[in-house]
Order: C-alpha cells, then structure tokens, then sequence
C-alpha cells in the first residue's frame, strides 16, 4: 500500500460468524463462547496455521469495534482512491 500512496495503510484478512438481528442475547453469548472455545483447540490452531490463518477469538462487542474501525479504513482508502461505482 505505501507503494500505492498510502503510507502506514495495514490490511488482513477477517472472517466472523453473524446471527440474525433478533437473535437473543444469551444465545449469542452462548454462540461466542463455544467459538472462542474451538479456537482454543490445538487441532483448530494447525489447522488454521497450515493455511497461513491465525485464530483470534472475540466478542460481539470486539467484533462490533473491528468492523468499525475496518469500515473506517476502507472507508477512507475508498475516498482517497477517487473510486466510483457505476
């Protein structure tokens, strides 16, 4: 990116799990936990390293912060390039 004119720019691959909007409270959290706990597993973890990923578990409240943040950036990355769509 810095080649590109834009110093300083980081970009990575993400991947999450979504539910529908009304999906109730305790089973997201229900849902986040069980994730967060296969993660854990040293099988997942290899698995996850032979294709050059790396497992980060969060939370509803840390996704939601991610994709703030990443809207943001390409949000900005968007601007600056003079992208349009057609």
């Amino acid at each position: 990116m810095v080649e590109a004119g834009v110093p300083g720019f980081d970009i990575s691959n993400w991947f999450a799990y979504f539910v529908p909007a009304a999906t109730p409270s305790d089973v997201i959290g229900k849902l986040s936990a069980e994730i967060n706990r296969a993660l854990e597993q040293q099988d997942v973890k290899e698995k996850l390293a032979s294709v050059g990923a790396e497992a980060m578990g969060t939370s509803p409240e840390g996704l939601a912060k991610l994709m703030r943040t990443e809207s943001a950036k390409f949000a900005d990355l968007i601007r600056i390039s003079g992208a349009k769509l057609d």
